[in-house]
């Protein structure tokens, strides 16, 4: 048995919390996920979606970060760090309308957790590089809150923030929105690797999750010479976008409810 399972097993810690109703998916994804090294982290965050606030209240807005988690590669297991933030995250979403306020314009109103959304990178930021930017924009921010042109940012949002910016891009990511054009990608995908991806399926479509870290020369070659072009030329509309392919990006948390359904995880095949 895989050692976090076991201890997660062990805690009895297997069980639905908050709006993580399948738990058994998100421990899949973690098994996936590729261990840390000591200056690098696994963030996750807690979000307002702002196609949520639009669906619910009429407007767009902007997605918000109600809470972010940064878990070290230097701590004693880190995956399961993780796991247990991730049980914090999903049950804080389960109470948003309690916890959490969001002003748009002149009202100011409780967060539904319909709205909101545990999301998390695959790709492991460099916290010691981040640590680095927070320091130095802390101290810039201090020394310009004196004189009263910016308001001074907490510590643990700035690190978050700029683990963002310093992500290492493992993995890249095809964003399908139609589901019609799964089995072409996939096809054509296959060709170049040789099997087909790890995947998350959404409730619009699928997130292939491709390990670039991986490949061989001869697979990079092929690889970054046609799939992004390849990707591009399936948009045949000018209204919507149906597929992207992304270098930076956040996934849905597997097993968490998301926009009403529950992303199910996918280990690569063949």
């Amino acid at each position: 048995m895989n050692i976090l399972r076991e201890k997660i097993e062990n805690l009895g810690l297997i069980d639905p919390i908050g709006i993580l109703v399948q738990p058994e998916e998100t421990i899949r994804f973690l098994e996936f996920l590729p261990d840390l090294e000591w200056h690098q982290a696994y963030v996750s965050l807690l979000i307002v979606r702002s196609s949520g606030l639009k669906e619910k209240y009429g407007f767009k807005g902007s997605d918000h970060v109600l809470s972010i988690k940064v878990i070290p590669g230097s701590v004693e297991d880190p995956k399961f760090r993780l796991y247990l933030n991730l049980r914090r995250l999903c049950l804080l979403a389960d109470h948003s309308q309690e916890l959490y306020s969001y002003r748009h314009k002149d009202t100011l109103f409780m967060i539904p957790k319909n709205v909101v959304a545990v999301m998390i990178s695959p790709n492991p930021a460099d916290w010691v590089r981040a640590s680095v930017d927070t320091i130095t924009e802390f101290l810039n921010g201090m020394r310009e809150s004196i004189v009263g042109s910016i308001q001074l940012r907490r510590l643990d949002t700035l690190l978050g923030a700029n683990c963002m910016r310093r992500f290492r891009h493992l993995f890249h990511m095809i964003d399908i929105d139609d589901p019609s054009l799964v089995p072409e990608i996939l096809e054509k995908v296959q060709e170049i690797l040789g099997y087909i991806p790890a995947r998350i399926f959404t409730r619009r479509g699928v997130h292939l999750l491709i390990k670039v870290s991986s490949f061989n020369k001869n697979q990079a070659k092929k690889w970054f010479l046609t799939i992004p072009d390849f990707v591009k030329s399936l948009n045949t509309s000018e209204e919507k976008t149906l597929v992207e392919y992304k270098t930076n990006f956040l996934d849905p948390l597997p097993g968490s409810v998301y926009k009403g359904i529950v992303p199910v995880f996918k280990e690569p095949e063949g």
